[in-house]
């Protein structure tokens, strides 16, 4: 079984209030969609797209990619011995931003 995992970028505008004054700037989130989201437990390889501006590399169980480029691709296998919800992280040089996405794994 294939796994699609994408990491997109989310620019969102944040204000802060400020006594007498107002801050608005950019926030960059990371979001990483997975297709299917919901797997049964076993081996699978998980085919990674980085639509991020910014090279990252994609850990989930345990398993780490090697660095993906922007606009890159890089394919992992994983073995989920348990049912579970399995969050995944993406690591970058930027430590400034957030990730959500996770894979649920079923019997």
């Amino acid at each position: 079984m294939t796994v699609s995992a994408r990491i997109r970028i989310y620019v969102k505008s944040a204000q802060y209030d400020y006594p007498g004054e107002t801050t608005t700037f950019l926030r960059n989130n990371r979001k990483v969609i997975f297709s299917p989201d919901l797997i049964n437990v076993g081996t699978v390889a998980i085919s990674i797209s980085n639509g991020d501006n910014e090279g990252h590399e994609f850990e989930i169980d345990g398993v780490t990619s090697p660095a993906i480029g922007p606009g890159g691709r890089a394919v992992i296998k994983v073995t989920f011995k348990k049912p579970g919800v399995y969050p995944a992280a993406v690591i970058s040089d930027d430590p400034i931003f957030t990730v959500t996405g996770a894979l649920r794994v079923i019997k």
